[in-house]
């Protein structure tokens, strides 16, 4: 089994928006909007294939993973 690769992001929500509405923020800077589950799903995963974040690396492996 390989390591695990976490990067870290930040979510800003407008909780009044219908449908959700919101940003996805990589550590780097750079921003993802996104409407819609469908567009947060999609901002997650531009946010993480763009590496503008070092992943984050557990030494002793992943404690969420079994």
């Amino acid at each position: 089994m390989s390591p695990s690769e976490r990067i870290k992001l930040f979510l800003s929500l407008d909780l009044a928006s219908e449908p959700i509405e919101g940003e996805v923020h990589a550590a780097g800077g750079l921003q993802h909007s996104f409407v819609g589950w469908l567009g947060l799903t999609s901002a997650l995963e531009r946010a993480a294939a763009c590496g503008d974040t070092p992943p984050i690396h557990h030494p002793q492996g992943d404690p969420h993973v079994p």
